[in-house]
């Protein structure tokens, strides 16, 4: 996933990217399974690209899954 309009001054730290996935996880937000994954900078535009890989989803199934 690709995410824009981050700041330069955002805090990109695995620790908190964690903490932001438990948060979620815990006001109920599915299907969350990872909690940890790649995260990077893209060069020029400052959008970070994310890839968090979960087992539980199934990225061809158009149908929430739970």
């Amino acid at each position: 996933m690709r995410v824009g309009g981050i700041t330069a001054d955002a805090d990109l730290s695995p620790t908190r990217w964690t903490a932001a996935i438990q948060q979620a996880k815990q006001r109920g937000v599915n299907p969350l399974v990872s909690e940890s994954g790649l995260f990077f900078r893209v060069p020029i535009t400052n959008d970070v690209a994310t890839y968090f890989i979960d087992q539980k989803y199934d990225g061809r199934d158009a149908r929430k899954s739970d």
